[in-house]
């Protein structure tokens, strides 16, 4: 499991942080990405929620892409990609540990 967000963020009283509460131990890692010049959704909100959700556990990455709006651009993309090669390298590792645990 892999959660992505681009140019996204999550109000201070969003019913979604009493789920994160909840989850944070489980939660896949996540990939937040925002334009350094949007001017629609502040990236400065997009960095509040991913330090309040470092700050309950939860694994995930911020990239700030300077110059774009609120818009994709090939660079961030292939920040995602690569986000998304990690992480699935990660859980293929993990999963190989497992099974061989149980061996």
């Amino acid at each position: 499991e892999i959660v992505s967000k681009l140019s996204c963020y999550l109000n201070h009283d969003s019913k979604v942080w009493s789920i994160f509460k909840e989850k944070a131990p489980k939660w896949p890692p996540t990939f937040i990405a925002h334009g350094g010049s949007d001017d629609f959704i502040s990236h400065e909100w997009g960095l509040a929620t991913y330090e309040k959700m470092l700050k309950m556990g939860i694994p995930a990455e911020f990239s700030l892409v300077p110059g774009m709006h609120h818009d994709m651009v090939e660079g961030e993309i292939a920040e995602l990609l690569q986000f998304l090669n990690t992480s699935l390298e990660q859980d293929k590792s993990n999963e190989s540990r497992s099974i061989a645990g149980e061996l």
